[in-house]
């Protein structure tokens, strides 16, 4: 039997990710049992077994490390990337749309102030990028927000997983104070559509949705319109 075969086996999957969480929790989100939809031997989905060994991993996650970017969080040349950014049916991929999101105020969420934070000091630091950062000026609160598109293969769980890394990762009071809001509350979240892997997980993962929970990540569903929030 293979390591994935093994993997796939409930017991065995419950040891591996507490492992991988006590030891390095900031790759938990790359993991393929996080990425996958498959089940379990006992015929349940691998991510609710995985979300719910992380529910008593609690404090380990929280040992992510994090990384000062001696750079500035924001990117200059953002500004030029946007403006030439133009969408139809044919080129709405992820990268493009937050592209085109940029600086727009979507209701419930507030402005797109930037895409593709970079989080990275040096070049051996094993950090992504984050898809938008936004702010809400009524409230006060800028997010951090991992997004995905309709077509977007990507679990709930993975999604949820990545911003809590990043947002663990990033040093928020420098990143507030780049982006000229430095009172303000810093938080993570998930944007997606609605159809999408992401949605449909959010309402059938009753594991997954208790780890978000408790990892206060919030869930913003977009209108096709890209103009509003619907609430959950």
């Amino acid at each position: 039997m293979n390591d994935r075969e093994t993997l796939y086996l409930t017991e065995n999957t419950k040891l591996t990710v507490a492992k991988t969480a006590n030891s390095a929790p900031e790759t938990l989100y790359n993991q393929h049992y996080v990425k996958t939809a498959d089940k379990t031997d006992c015929d349940v989905r691998i991510n609710e077994i995985v979300a719910e060994t992380l529910l008593n991993k609690l404090n380990a996650m929280s040992n992510i490390k994090q990384i000062t970017r001696e750079k500035s969080y924001k990117t200059p040349s953002h500004e030029k990337l946007a403006a030439d950014v133009v969408l139809d049916s044919s080129n709405r991929s992820e990268e493009l749309t937050a592209k085109w999101l940029y600086h727009k105020e979507i209701v419930g969420l507030g402005k797109i102030l930037d895409f593709q934070v970079p989080l990275k000091n040096i070049q051996t630091d094993k950090a992504g990028k984050v898809d938008l950062l936004s702010h809400n000026s009524d409230t006060n609160v800028a997010h951090l927000l991992e997004f995905k598109m309709p077509e977007s293969p990507e679990t709930l769980l993975r999604c949820m997983l990545e911003i809590y890394t990043y947002w663990c990762i990033v040093d928020g009071a420098k990143l507030l104070a780049n982006f000229d809001i430095p009172n303000a509350e810093l938080r993570k979240g998930v944007l997606v559509y609605n159809p999408s892997r992401p949605f449909t997980d959010f309402h059938e993962c009753n594991m997954v949705r208790e780890l978000m929970s408790k990892l206060d990540v919030d869930f913003f569903v977009l209108d096709e319109g890209n103009s509003k929030i619907i609430p959950q």
